[in-house]
């Protein structure tokens, strides 16, 4: 199953319960990978090889196996930057995307599960 396949399977669940069934806390990272290498095949790369002046952004790592598996893959080509986000924009958008995900209105009923992930109680 290639990596589209296989995040277009997944692509319904939210990330945490995304990890919850695959029992990894690094899963999302991986589907990440799986893109990659989809399209770094699609582009004819040789395995090992690079394509010049690429990068690839994933955005909004949420647990630290992520980033660690990234680093295991990637090695010193693999680069973490965060960024600061006032709690309240931080709580607004996570339970705005939780709605988006789940397709359950009003945002503000997922006020709670945002301030969990918040505080790393998810």
């Amino acid at each position: 199953m290639s990596a589209e396949m296989s995040a277009r399977a997944f692509s319904h669940l939210g990330g945490d319960e995304f990890r919850e069934r695959t029992s990894r806390n690094d899963a999302m990272a991986i589907l990440g990978i799986g893109e990659i290498i989809q399209q770094r095949t699609e582009a004819h790369v040789p395995r090992g090889g690079i394509i010049q002046r690429r990068a690839y952004i994933l955005r909004s790592l949420k647990h630290p196996d992520e980033a660690e598996t990234l680093r295991q893959v990637y090695g010193n080509s693999f680069f973490l930057i965060a960024a600061y986000a006032p709690h309240n924009a931080r709580k607004n958008n996570l339970a705005r995307g939780i709605a988006q995900t789940r397709n359950e209105y009003p945002v503000e009923r997922h006020y709670a599960a945002a301030e969990a992930l918040i505080n790393g109680q998810s």
